[in-house]
């Protein structure tokens, strides 16, 4: 029953911080993950409340979870005019990064490996 009453505890601490910090970051613009992160060494590394081990089994879905929300979340306020005005710039960036990154591990391989 401790554990459970832990890991709620926990839980909502976090939760508590992240809306404090969200309200901060709103007045100040101290970015509001900073706290959050520091109160995950804080209460896993540093204190040992948390052992990292303990969500290895729930590390994936939780992830996926993560990503879904933010998606979705981004998704929503994404304006489709903007998406268009942006489109060709962002496919500029990919490509041009794309092209530039292969062709320099392609001459890395060549010389410094000497791989054909």
């Amino acid at each position: 029953m401790t554990d459970v009453l832990v890991v709620l505890g926990t839980f909502g601490l976090m939760v508590f911080v992240g809306a404090v910090s969200d309200l901060v970051f709103r007045r100040t613009m101290f970015p509001d993950t900073i706290p959050l992160i520091s109160l995950g060494v804080l209460l896993g590394p540093v204190v040992g409340l948390l052992p990292a081990g303990s969500f290895e089994s729930v590390g994936p879905l939780v992830g996926s979870l993560a990503l879904i929300v933010i998606l979705l979340d981004q998704g929503m306020e994404t304006k489709f005019r903007t998406l268009g005005r942006s489109a060709p710039r962002a496919l500029l960036l990919a490509v041009t990064t794309f092209v530039f990154s292969t062709v320099l591990i392609g001459l890395a391989a060549t010389y410094l490996l000497r791989i054909p």
